[in-house]
């Protein structure tokens, strides 16, 4: 392979590396992973199921990065379409839960925040961090257990991908992580038709 004309393999001072076009035959030939094939179907088939053109600017940019292996950077937009897609959700069905839980759950904070009840999507970030506005709809039953177990552990991916640090965030890490919030979030949280 690595005497043919074009060369297959080709050599560093690190080592050998399959060229891409020999690669590309191989994957063509042979295939991806069933998670890689799930997730990638996924994410394409989302954009019919995302009325929100917000969300659809977070899917696409995501998508963009998984795409061409920027895995860091996908998960970081797969949060942010995860976490926008969570906020409309709590803004057009469940506001009152929220601002009836926000002074129960987190006291100090509402009672010193400039902004105490919630009514339009920048007003969370005024006062709230993403882990608590999650633990205020969990307290709120406006999302499941199950629901705040995988936000709060994603968050946690999420916080390590976005700063810098020598954690490797790879394919398969991305994949399981875009899967679990898109089916177990995003489409386990419908939101009002026409939103």
């Amino acid at each position: 392979m690595g005497n043919r004309n074009p060369k297959e393999l080709l050599r560093d001072r690190k080592g050998w590396y399959m060229e891409r076009r020999a690669r590309d035959e191989f994957d063509q030939k042979y295939g991806a992973r069933e998670i890689t094939v799930q997730v990638t179907k996924l994410l394409e088939e989302l954009p019919e199921r995302v009325p929100n053109v917000s969300e659809k600017d977070f899917l696409k940019e995501a998508l963009i990065c998984y795409h061409h292996g920027a895995f860091r950077a996908s998960v970081i937009m797969t949060w942010n379409l995860t976490f926008y897609h969570l906020l409309q959700f709590i803004l057009r069905s469940h506001l009152h839960e929220f601002n009836s839980a926000y002074p129960k759950r987190y006291q100090g904070i509402w009672k010193k925040a400039k902004v105490q009840t919630i009514s339009k999507y920048e007003d969370f970030a005024v006062d709230l961090k993403e882990s608590e506005i999650i633990e205020t709809a969990k307290s709120g039953n406006i999302i499941t257990s199950e629901v705040f177990k995988t936000l709060d552990a994603k968050l946690d991916v999420r916080n390590t991908a976005a700063h810098p640090n020598l954690t490797h965030v790879g394919q398969l890490q991305a994949e399981e992580f875009i899967h679990s919030l898109i089916t177990n979030v995003v489409l386990s949280l419908p939101l009002p038709d026409g939103v």
